[in-house]
């Protein structure tokens, strides 16, 4: 497990304290440096051995005992003469063994000639130095000491107070720890940090600042002065702007903007800087850091870029499936127009009206005699059944083609009306009217009706009552033609005998839900997360525009679309969300 350092302002403030603490029995220590303590030891009620301060009446006035620090008395040669019970637990030894012996005995080996000079010196004056001693344990013990001279008539040479500075030492030491992991993630960041003094006008930059700007610590000194020559010539107005209003506001500034290189190219930072001012509002300093960002801009740039073309691909496939629509219905349509020109052409060919010239004239043959000829001819008296088989035909023929050209009248007519619904979808691209919900679906049945009837989808409408809704239509027709072209295409692909396409509206809230149901083959689970994905697609002719563009069509209009299904083969339901009335944004 991974230890949590405090933070840089914590440990300067523990040390602080520390620092602080060390400075407690100042009295004491001044006492026996001016030889106010006596020398020679007594002893306490307990039998605990203390110093005592000259022209006292109570001898018991100091108790050395109680001190915070170690105190010891020195012979010239360093033998310890005296030591009190917290040198005793500092050491981690009993008394009889520290008296008598010297007290570089404790020292580590390596710090032995430190402290003789420590000794030597402080036979003429006080001295302080750190010096680490082990103890009994074999633990090391660091430790500020203060020394000094005791009087001339005292048995002991010299008094020494030792201060444990074990837990300063640690956060020492993982304040340098934490200094180092700041420096460490700076690095990993590529954050460089910077600071202003206000007094001395200099500034001051970390290592990292000098690799973003690619300048030699060695042989480039920043100024504040010649800072504006670093950021780019296109930025550098605005940017100098915002920094003489922290400075002259005394508060802060955070931009991006280019900057020059050593090298002469180009980059990005992230700056940020404030002002740093004393209890009387006096300005100390100017600090801050700049993050070089030139890499995640580009990253930035280029995704951006990457969007926009793939929304703009979704746009067009989007209105690709539209179109194709249109087409495919189209051509629906100019199939049954062909069908009833090719029998209206059959029935000309075939038609009895040849007959009827014939007729016309073998009567014209006998105009003279025509009461003889009709009377008595045997080809004239089979002329009346003859002419009564020829107008019922050419009376059957003329329904026929009746009926052939209203429905080529009717076919002509439909083609009109879709071409005429995609030009006025078309042209309020961009444009928000107020529309009602169930106009909307039953064109988008229209512009689907001839698929529909072919693949035998049976259409259920469960329309409530909703408002009107302020809405892009063609937008909204480009979700509805995609959502029930998969709905027949799902019902068709299922090979069930009754396939049925529910429609659905209903209101929630501020929204509309438009549904769009069917009881095809239904999405799987790990699809549903997928299927409005740019190119995602589970039909063989698919390319994965559609639903993708509609999502993102939704979207555009601060609505949403989504998926639900129980599975394969139990249908899926498509839900349209729009809002009533578009956002200011929109």
């Amino acid at each position: 497990m991974t230890e949590t350092l405090p933070s840089y302002q914590q440990l300067t403030e523990e040390l602080a304290e520390l620092r602080l603490r060390l400075g407690e029995n100042a009295e004491i220590l001044r006492a026996i440096r001016k030889g106010e303590v006596d020398a020679v030891l007594a002893q306490g009620p307990n039998g605990d051995q203390l110093f005592t301060l000259k022209g006292a009446d109570d001898p018991y006035r100091v108790l050395i005992e109680e001190m915070n620090q170690g105190a010891v008395t020195l012979s010239a040669d360093g033998s310890i003469l005296y030591c009190n019970r917290r040198f005793c637990e500092l050491l981690k030894t009993p008394l009889e063994e520290i008296v008598s012996l010297a007290f570089d005995a404790f020292v580590a080996p390596d710090e032995r000639g430190a402290f003789a000079h420590l000794l030597h010196a402080s036979l003429t004056d006080a001295i302080a130095g750190e010096i680490t001693l082990c103890a009994s344990d074999k633990t090391a013990v660091p430790l500020r000491l203060a020394l000094g001279p005791l009087p001339a008539e005292s048995s002991a040479a010299v008094c020494l107070v030792a201060t444990d500075i074990s837990e300063s030492k640690q956060v020492e030491t993982r304040l340098l720890m934490s200094e180092a992991s700041l420096a460490e993630a700076q690095q990993s960041a590529q954050v460089g940090s910077w600071e202003w003094d206000a007094q001395t006008r200099q500034l001051s930059w970390s290592d990292e600042l000098f690799r973003i700007y690619r300048h030699d610590r060695a042989g480039f000194v920043p100024t504040w002065e010649s800072y504006a020559e670093l950021v780019h010539p296109d930025d550098r107005a605005w940017v100098m702007q915002n920094v003489d209003r922290a400075l002259h506001d005394r508060g802060f500034f955070n931009h991006d903007h280019r900057i020059i290189r050593a090298d002469g190219t180009h980059g990005v930072i992230q700056a940020r800087g404030r002002m740093v001012v004393d209890d009387a509002g006096e300005t100390l300093k100017f600090v801050g850091t700049s993050q070089d960002v030139t890499e995640r801009k580009r990253v930035e740039a280029e995704l951006e870029d990457a969007n926009r073309k793939l929304h703009d691909a979704s746009r067009l496939a989007g209105m690709a499936e539209v179109a194709s629509s249109v087409l495919h219905n189209v051509g629906n349509v100019l199939n049954s127009v062909n069908i009833s020109a090719t029998v209206l052409a059959d029935g000309a060919n075939k038609s009895k009206t040849g007959d009827l010239v014939r007729v016309v004239a073998l009567l014209d043959q006998h105009a003279g005699d025509l009461g003889t000829f009709v009377g008595s001819d045997p080809q004239g008296k089979n002329l009346p059944g003859f002419l009564r088989e020829i107008s019922e035909q050419l009376t059957r023929e003329q329904q026929s083609a009746i009926a052939e050209l209203v429905s080529l009248r009717e076919n002509i007519d439909h083609i009109k009306s879709i071409v005429a619904m995609q030009q006025s979808y078309g042209r309020v691209s961009g444009v928000t009217e107020l529309l009602q919900v169930s106009d909307l679906l039953e064109d988008g049945l229209r512009l689907n009706a001839s698929a529909l009837v072919r693949h035998r989808v049976q259409i259920v409408r469960e329309y409530q009552d909703v408002p009107a809704i302020t809405v892009e239509k063609h937008k909204v027709l480009q979700i509805l033609v995609n959502l029930m072209r998969n709905a027949k295409f799902a019902c068709s692909e299922s090979g069930l005998p009754d396939r049925q396409m529910t429609l659905r509206v209903s209101r929630d809230a501020d929204a509309v839900k438009i549904s769009v149901s069917d009881n095809g083959v239904g999405i799987a689970p790990e699809n549903l997360t997928r299927i409005f994905s740019h190119g995602f697609t589970t039909r063989k002719d698919g390319h994965g525009f559609g639903l993708h563009s509609g999502v993102l069509a939704a979207q555009e209009m601060g609505g949403a679309l989504r998926a639900e299904s129980q599975g394969p083969g139990q249908g899926a339901t498509f839900t349209l969300e729009l809002p009533m009335a578009p956002s200011r944004d929109q």
